[in-house]
C-alpha cells in the first residue's frame, strides 16, 4: 500500500471513531457553560444506553452459549502479557473544531465533570490563556487523556499545563503542533505529578535540541511507552541527550521521524541500555546514511524490536549491510527501507538475516 493510500486508511479510520461532526459552541462565558452543561448531559445518556445496548449483547451470548456448550472449550493457560496502558479505551467527550477560543476553556474548566475520563479539544482556536484555565481545574477528578493538539497555546500555555497537579491519573495527553518550543518542551519535563502517563505526543512543535534534552532528563514519567517527537529538528545533539533517558524503561514506540540527527545521532541513539522494551522505532528521513546505519547497527539493548522505520536515509546497500550485522534484533518482523537504494544484494542481504522479516522498499508509512 502507497503512502498516499495508507493515509486515506488512516483518515478514514479517524472519520469512523469520530463520526459526529463538530459542533460550534460560542457566546458569552455562561452561554458556552449552559451548552457545554446539555451537551455533555446528552452524550453521558447516550453512552450509558450504548453501554446497556452492549452487555444485553454480551448477556445474549453467554446464555446462547450455555444452551449449546462445545466440547473441550477450556482454553489452555497462556502467558499473561503486560497491560498495553496505550490501548485502554476511555470515556471522552468529543470536542474538537468547535471555536471553543480561551472564553469555552475558562467554561469548560469551571465545570465539575467527574464522568468523562477523556476531552478531545484539538484545533479550538485555544492559546495560553485558554490552557492556563484548564490547568487550573480541579474538578476533572477522573481526567485520563488530554488532547489540545493543533492549538496555538505556545511555551506559557504548557509551562501552565505542567503545573498542573490534580489529574494525577493522566495516561494520555496530545499537544502536536501547538507551538510550545523548546521552553514548552523544558516546561513540561518539570512536571512530577503526571506519574501515570504512558503516552505522549509533541510532534511538529519546533523543540529542537534544547528541547529535547530537557525532555531526556524527566524523572517522573516511569510509565511512559509510546512517544512522539517527529518533525522538531532535535538534530543530534538532541538524539544524543535522549539516548542517556533511564527513566522510560517501559518505552515501546519512539518516533523521531524528521529530525535531521544524522549518523551521528543514530549512533549516539544506538548506546542507548534503558529502552529494553522498546518494539517500533521510527528513524525516517533523518539523514542517517551508511554511516549512521553502521553506528545504528552497534545496538545490543533493544532486544524487543520488531519494526524498524528508515526510509528515506541514503542507507544504500552498503548501510543495509551493516544493519544486517546487529546481533540483538532477532526478533524483528518488519522494516521499512523504502527509498534507500539498497539493491538487490541490500535486499537480499536483509530476507537472509531476518528469514520471516516484512520488508518495504517504497513508501512512507505513517499510520502509528
Amino acid at each position: 500500500m502507497g503512502c498516499g493510500a495508507s493515509k486515506q486508511k488512516k483518515e478514514k479510520k479517524k472519520k469512523s471513531e469520530d463520526s459526529k461532526p463538530p459542533v460550534e459552541i460560542k457566546g458569552t462565558k455562561d452561554e458556552i457553560k449552559k451548552t457545554l452543561e446539555d451537551l455533555i448531559k446528552k452524550e453521558e445518556e447516550e453512552y450509558n444506553q450504548k453501554v446497556k445496548e452492549k452487555e444485553e449483547k454480551e448477556k445474549k451470548k453467554v446464555e446462547e452459549a450455555k444452551k449449546s456448550p462445545k466440547k473441550n472449550a477450556t482454553k489452555p493457560m497462556t502467558h499473561k502479557k503486560p497491560k498495553d496502558l496505550t490501548k485502554i479505551k476511555v470515556k471522552t467527550l468529543a470536542l474538537s473544531e468547535s471555536k471553543l477560543g480561551d472564553t469555552g476553556a475558562e467554561a469548560l474548566a469551571e465545570l465539575a465533570i467527574a464522568f468523562f475520563e477523556g476531552f478531545k479539544l484539538s484545533k479550538n482556536d485555544i492559546t495560553a490563556i485558554g490552557a492556563g484555565f484548564l490547568a487550573k481545574s480541579t474538578t476533572w477528578t477522573n481526567l485520563q487523556a488530554l488532547d489540545l493538539s493543533k492549538n496555538k497555546i505556545g511555551a506559557e500555555g504548557a509551562a501552565a499545563l505542567a503545573k498542573n497537579n490534580s489529574w494525577p491519573g493522566l495516561r494520555e495527553l496530545k499537544l502536536s503542533k501547538s507551538e510550545i518550543g523548546p521552553d514548552g518542551a523544558a516546561a513540561l519535563a518539570q512536571n512530577a505529578s503526571w506519574v501515570q502517563l504512558s503516552y505522549i505526543n509533541l510532534s511538529e512543535n519546533g523543540v529542537g535540541p534544547k528541547g529535547a534534552a530537557a525532555l531526556s532528563l524527566n524523572a517522573s514519567w516511569v510509565n511512559l511507552q509510546v512517544l512522539h517527537l517527529n518533525v522538531n529538528q532535535i538534530e543530534a545533539e538532541g538524539a544524543t541527550a535522549l539516548a542517556k533517558n533511564i527513566t522510560w524503561t517501559k518505552l515501546t514506540t519512539l518516533n523521531l521521524a524528521k529530525n535531521n540527527i544524522g549518523p551521528e545521532g543514530a549512533a549516539a541513539l544506538a548506546q542507548n541500555t534503558s529502552w529494553v522494551n522498546l518494539k517500533t522505532l521510527d528513524l525516517a528521513w533523518n539523514n542517517i546514511g551508511a554511516k549512521g546505519a553502521t553506528g545504528l547497527a552497534q545496538n545490543k539493548s533493544w532486544v524487543a524490536l520488531d519494526k524498524l522505520k528508515l526510509s528515506w536515509n541514503d542507507l544504500k546497500e552498503e548501510g543495509v549491510k551493516e544493519l544486517c550485522k546487529n546481533e540483538a534484533w532477532k526478533d524483528l518482523k518488519e522494516i521499512n527501507l523504502s527509498d534507500n537504494s539498497i539493491g538487490d544484494e541490500g535486499e537480499k542481504a536483509v530476507k537472509d538475516r531476518w528469514k520471516e522479516i516484512k520488508l518495504k522498499l517504497k513508501g512512507y508509512d505513517d499510520d502509528d
